[in-house]
């Protein structure tokens, strides 16, 4: 039974609500982050909090644990490099775990990794295959877009439309999006469940959505008349390149990951988990009305 969890990217979006649910089924948790200070204000006062860097084996090398959760991800190569933080780091801990005689390794990368065709799901890939190789207990969970209370782009979209009559709709595939604390719920649901052990797990929502249809959720939810202004993709894709020139969020791996499908052929992972998958548009209603 494992009970001592080793969380990589503890103060994170999605690291931050595996720590709420793993503190809340009374596990033993050490939180790993680089900003000590940003954990402690996200996690809070009780949580016990180790900062340092996933490169420098020495950070973590003598705490106590006997499983690990790696959540640590970046979408745009700023300050970190895709190699470092989704391969390097990775292939790090689990020389560590090795070395302690740890073997349980749960790894969150992405839905479409398997397109290799951008940094950053070559270097996912690259993560996920050192995992397979390493002989550890793995599962590795691909989530599609996730979306949660403290998502950014779901809530700057009703901060937009709340505020201005004209709205920019970029262009997008269809997302099966999902919901921040289900994918924590299932994350922390795989710790002890053998089932989930050697398993890759692509994890959707419910529903399909476009950016689009998300927007109009969001303006007919909140009974405001706007206007939209669609913007298409020839321009969007000059948007991004003059992003990534200026040191902008958008790029141009960006703009190509947007406008795939980010979708679950299948739900194949509900038959390893008991879960009833928040419906987005029950969230969009909740936050709305706050």
């Amino acid at each position: 039974m494992y009970r001592k969890v080793f969380l990589a990217g503890a103060s994170g979006f999605i690291g931050s609500e595996i720590y709420f649910e793993l503190k809340r089924r009374g596990f033993e948790v050490i939180c790993f982050c680089r900003n000590f200070d940003k954990a402690k204000k996200v996690l809070g006062e009780d949580a016990k909090i180790v900062s340092g860097n996933i490169l420098d084996k020495k950070s973590y090398e003598n705490l106590d644990f006997d499983s690990v959760i790696y959540s640590i991800g970046i979408i745009r190569e700023k300050e970190q490099r895709f190699e470092d933080v989704h391969y390097i780091g990775v292939k790090n801990l689990i020389e560590v775990c090795k070395e302690k005689g740890v073997d349980r390794f749960i790894l969150i990368t992405a839905n479409g990794v398997e397109h290799a065709d951008t940094k950053y799901f070559r270097t996912k890939l690259m993560g996920e295959r050192a995992l397979i190789e390493s002989g550890l207990k793995y599962t590795i969970f691909r989530p599609s877009v996730v979306f949660g209370e403290k998502d950014k782009s779901i809530n700057e979209l009703i901060r937009m439309i709340s505020k201005y009559p004209i709205v920019p709709v970029m262009p997008s595939g269809c997302w099966q999006i999902i919901y921040v604390k289900d994918l924590a719920r299932i994350v922390v649901d795989s710790i002890n469940n053998e089932r989930t052990f050697y398993k890759i797990y692509n994890v959707c929502g419910k529903r399909c959505y476009t950016v689009e249809e998300i927007v109009d959720m969001i303006i007919k939810k909140m009974g405001k008349k706007r206007l939209k202004f669609k913007i298409p993709k020839p321009l969007f894709y000059v948007i991004c390149y003059l992003s990534e020139i200026f040191g902008g969020f958008l790029d141009r791996e960006m703009y190509k990951m947007a406008l795939r499908d980010n979708v679950c052929k299948n739900m194949e992972f509900l038959k390893d988990f008991n879960i009833k998958l928040k419906d987005f548009e029950e969230y969009l209603e909740e936050i709305i009305q706050r």
